[in-house]
């Protein structure tokens, strides 16, 4: 056989009808999710995550624990900001998939830590719940499709311990691995402690930030003494730096990429990803939620109400919060149309900013300093949506006070942000001073909603919101207090009234955020 050489083809003869176009799928923007929630004792308590998915941003099951015993509060805590700046922005892989849950017990010793992690873990049950419930939801599925004999056993069943707490539908449940699979671990459990005032364990200087692994409950060994006795300590506390030099050899996440590398993650990344395959064209499915103290929580099927908007937050918390209102239809009402634009503080030719300087006998009220408030003016401006979906007009259908009022109607099909914003001027906002924000709000629809809420916005999320409730097709008063730092103001405040539903439509009027003296 006669090897020939032939020349290689020009693009033209290998594509006679032209080049095919290179396909790239569209970017993902992470975003960045804080959420209070309450601990067994009725203590605020901080989980965060970041999400590739904004519209519901389902928090990962695998999950690291910190207890912060130097004074700091879970409000002003940002957990995000600290997981990756723990990785130092290396891309560790840490931080994918995995949820961080922080405790504040300023001073609190290992041993007062260890007792608080028991009875969480008590309280709330372990992920083998979650874990189980999801294996046999696509078990159930499959069966539907025909794809595993049906009456086989299941997979995996439930434990005892386990089986209490499913009923009870309580948060997310924490980590505990199965010893049979913590070969290369003397002790079964752990979690970390930061100690440390500085919460930036990025850079040279971050490495040596106060943190330490506490591990527990031994595992047991075949050497012992010839008594028998294990002599290890029921707890055992090791200082380490944030990261081993160089990179992650002998720090805090060297310790966390090989406890990483363990079943109990792979089967509950597993779980997390199948029960995104389960929901789920809608967040609805995840959700039951129950009242505990004053703060509506759920467990990881039905996990924190945490598809509000606010999730998009870049690492500033918010309060966990759910409500489930009932759908109910109603006629759409009669609106203006009104372009509406992004953005944007413009000065109204129509409405002065400035406010009042009028001075009499008759003691002065605080100055609104909204604009537009009670959506008089023949433009919607400087009011935009929220968020996501929908687009706010002005309506003469209803009104509080006056003949028209601010109307937003939208139906995305899936859990999203319907509302209003506005942006303040913040040269009329006087930084760590409080205010009100209040506006009056009539839903007439409303279904698979999460949350109805009216919040304090910095940036692209908020940091306070207050829920608000009553009848549809009735006026209700909405309020939340709250207070702007400087470095709030810089980022760009606003305030909003919003909701977190597949569909919504509501009215608004009379709004005002005023100093509170």
């Amino acid at each position: 056989m006669v090897r020939t050489k032939t020349r290689p083809l020009t693009v033209e003869e290998r594509y006679p009808n032209g080049q095919k176009a290179n396909y790239l799928p569209p970017k993902h923007v992470c975003t960045y999710n804080n959420r209070i929630f309450t601990d067994h004792n009725g203590n605020q308590a901080l989980m965060s995550w970041a999400s590739l998915s904004p519209n519901c941003p389902l928090p990962p099951l695998p999950c690291w624990v910190f207890y912060i015993v130097h004074p700091h509060k879970p409000s002003d805590f940002d957990g995000c900001a600290f997981f990756e700046r723990l990785e130092n922005e290396e891309g560790y892989g840490l931080t994918s998939w995995c949820r961080y849950e922080f405790f504040f017990l300023p001073g609190a010793t290992a041993e007062e830590c260890h007792a608080h992690y028991v009875e969480e873990i008590k309280s709330r049950g372990t992920i083998w719940d979650q874990i189980t419930k999801v294996k046999n939801a696509i078990e159930l599925y499959e069966e539907k499709n025909g794809k595993i004999q049906p009456n086989r056993p299941p997979i995996f069943e439930y434990s005892p311990f386990d089986r209490d707490y499913i009923e009870k539908g309580q948060l997310p449940g924490l980590v505990v691995p199965d010893h049979v699979y913590n070969e290369d671990f003397s002790y079964g459990n752990w979690f970390f402690i930061y100690a440390d005032a500085n919460p930036d364990c990025s850079g040279r200087e971050g490495l040596t930030r106060e943190i330490y692994v506490v591990e527990f409950d031994p595992i047991a060994e075949e050497e012992q003494d010839d008594e028998g006795f294990d002599h290890r300590d029921p707890i055992d506390v090791e200082r380490v730096n944030a990261r081993g030099e160089p990179g992650w050899e002998r720090g805090l996440v060297d310790y966390m990429g090989r406890r990483d590398n363990s079943n109990w993650k792979r089967e509950a990344i597993d779980a997390t990803g199948q029960a995104f395959k389960l929901a789920w064209k809608s967040c609805s499915s995840f959700f039951q939620p129950l009242v505990r103290g004053t703060v509506y929580i759920m467990r990881f099927i039905h996990l924190l109400a945490l598809c509000s908007s606010a999730l998009a937050s870049p690492c500033k918390p918010s309060s966990a919060t759910s409500a489930v209102v009932t759908t109910t239809e109603g006629p759409l009402p009669t609106t203006q149309p009104v372009t509406t634009s992004e953005i944007v503080i413009t000065t109204a030719s129509t409405t002065s900013t400035e406010p009042s300087t009028t001075t009499s006998d008759v003691p002065q009220q605080p100055s609104n300093v909204l604009r537009n408030a009670g959506f008089e003016d023949n433009t919607i401006t400087p009011w935009v949506r929220s968020r996501d979906s929908g687009n706010p007009v002005l309506s003469t259908a209803e009104a509080h006070e006056g003949s028209q009022s601010g109307y937003i109607s939208a139906a995305p099909g899936g859990p999203a942000d319907i509302g209003f914003r506005q942006v303040l001027d913040a040269s009329l906002i006087e930084a760590d001073k409080p205010y009100t924000f209040s506006v009056y709000v009539k839903t007439t629809l409303a279904s698979s909603c999460f949350s109805q809420f009216v919040s304090c916005d910095s940036g692209a999320g908020y940091f306070n919101n207050a829920l608000f409730g009553g009848p549809l097709n009735e006026w209700v008063l909405a309020s939340v207090t709250c207070s702007w730092s400087q470095a709030r103001l810089d980022a760009g405040a606003s305030v909003a009234v919003r909701g977190t539903c597949e569909r919504l439509s509501f009215y608004v009027d009379d709004a005002s955020l005023v100093a509170v003296e």
